[in-house]
């Protein structure tokens, strides 16, 4: 079957990116069509319809699908000659995930290579503008007024921006929103970043600090979404910012009503002085029965691995076997043995209540 894939060329973000690096592999399955200025994906679909291609694919975001639909709907019949394929490289791809399209690029592809086709819904707008009818297709939603507005108003910069931080940002008081609104309503993180002109009037009335915005984002991106060990791993990497931001935001209220204990924390022992500290203090525990002197062959049998080449490593000992202790004392001597600079204990929180209930 004939494929034309329309895309941008300049698209920012790491998916775009990969697209790039992809293009001389697809170029072999496919025509590549490359936009340079708003409203080309429209008539490059208008035109790929015309010349008789049978897939049309919109490499972007949701805003790249809506206009190569478009186009497609712009040459008479062109929804009965063509399928509409599409490449996630956005920011949510909203439409994508609704039709659960992988988030990898090359399983994407993948997917449009083998031609499952999905029927889904068309709606159609008829209005004027500038006293002319017009018409626009849409398959996801359709806004007027203020939600119209403020995505016209709502710059990619800001978006990519603010984008991968506001889930945490959102939440940093009361916690991590629901996503999505079926349970939590209008609570919901989606319904309230459509309130674009929110962020806007903040900015205009210096709520919001431009440079705060203008700032690099991380070197390390997020891990993508598809299969259940990335969704997996895209909670975590959420998480892991979501107690950053929490503990920094504490740490800078402690700042401002108690200097002199920030100025403690402006230096901490390293990992060495820990090693020595904790090592002493389990050398001074003095046995007091059978259960004491095993602890102390489970400790020492524990040191005697921390040689070990790092890895994954497992310590099954019973309910009040001193697992916590030893554990660090292997964290802490096996760090030493390598040359790792830190050490990140953590604990299923459910598991400390069960046990001291």
């Amino acid at each position: 079957m004939r494929t034309c894939v329309i895309f941008n060329p300049v698209a920012r973000g790491n998916k775009a990116r990969r697209f790039r690096s992809y293009i001389a592999e697809m170029s072999q399955q496919c025509a590549l069509k490359a936009t340079t200025a708003p409203g080309d994906a429209r008539r490059f679909a208008q035109a790929a319809v015309a010349t008789g291609y049978d897939i049309i694919v919109a490499a972007g975001g949701d805003g790249t699908v809506n206009e190569v639909l478009n186009g497609i709907g712009d040459e008479p019949d062109g929804f009965q000659k063509v399928r509409l394929g599409v490449l996630p490289l956005g920011t949510v791809n909203v439409f994508a995930r609704e039709l659960k399209i992988p988030m990898r690029l090359e399983r994407a592809w993948k997917v449009l290579r083998r031609a499952n086709e999905t029927t889904v819904d068309l709606g159609r707008v008829d209005f004027l503008e500038n006293g002319q009818p017009q018409q626009r297709y849409f398959m996801q939603l359709a806004g007027a007024g203020l939600d119209a507005r403020a995505i016209e108003l709502v710059s990619w910069k800001l978006k990519k921006s603010a984008g991968p931080l506001a889930y945490v940002v959102a939440g940093h008081h009361a916690g991590l929103p629901d996503w999505q609104p079926s349970g939590t309503g209008a609570r919901a993180l989606a319904p309230r970043l459509e309130q674009r002109l929110l962020l806007e009037d903040a900015i205009a009335n210096g709520a919001v600090s431009v440079d705060l915005l203008d700032a690099p984002a991380p070197a390390t991106p997020p891990p993508a979404m598809g299969t259940p060990s990335e969704t997996e791993a895209m909670h975590l990497w959420v998480r892991m910012l979501f107690s950053c931001l929490v503990d920094a935001d504490f740490l800078d209220t402690e700042r401002f009503f108690d200097g002199a204990k920030t100025d403690r924390r402006s230096a901490w022992p390293d990992l060495a002085s820990l090693r020595d500290r904790l090592a002493a203090y389990q050398e001074g525990l003095i046995p007091r029965g059978h259960v004491d002197q095993v602890r102390a062959r489970v400790l020492a049998e524990v040191v005697a691995k921390s040689h070990l080449t790092p890895g994954f490593f497992s310590l099954t000992v019973p309910t009040g076997g001193g697992k916590t202790l030893t554990s660090l004392r292997f964290a802490l001597e096996h760090a030493l043995q390598h040359g790792k600079r830190r050490v990140i204990y953590a604990i299923p929180y459910l598991s400390i209540i069960e046990q001291n209930a």
